[in-house]
């Protein structure tokens, strides 16, 4: 644990924010790993079988989420333990090496993913961490 002296206080303010972004990513996380309950009715009504389907649960960040399948495997690849822990994010060269994607595409799909608030840059316009416990 580190006690310092606040000298900005835009700190507070960004701490809260932080708080508030990380309990609803977990209560997110939460949610969508849960089943719902089906209703098992042995009336015969004229909406049986009409039954909605259950949501999409295959990860935190969907494509419901505006992400399409290039987007996920970038923030999935940010997500890693070892990129979480680094201070200064992954270059995009490293990114696009090991995704094997296109610069014009990566760039493409990690400029959307820091308007939509996934990752964010670092050192240089061209580190990016995730944003999930930055």
């Amino acid at each position: 644990m580190c006690f310092r002296p606040i000298t900005d206080f835009n700190e507070i303010t960004s701490h809260f924010i932080e708080c508030i972004y990380v309990h609803f990513y977990h209560k997110r996380i939460r949610g969508t790993t849960t089943q719902p309950q089906l209703v098992n009715s042995t009336m015969n009504t004229p909406l049986k079988g009409y039954q909605t389907a259950p949501p999409n649960q295959s990860s935190a960040y969907s494509a419901a989420d505006g992400l399409n399948n290039i987007g996920q495997m970038i923030l999935n690849f940010l997500q890693q333990p070892i990129y979480l822990a680094n201070e200064d994010g992954v270059h995009r060269n490293v990114v696009g090496q090991q995704l094997n994607i296109p610069m014009d595409k990566l760039m493409d799909e990690l400029q959307s993913l820091v308007e939509n608030g996934f990752v964010y840059s670092t050192i240089d316009d061209d580190h990016f961490k995730s944003t999930v416990n930055a």
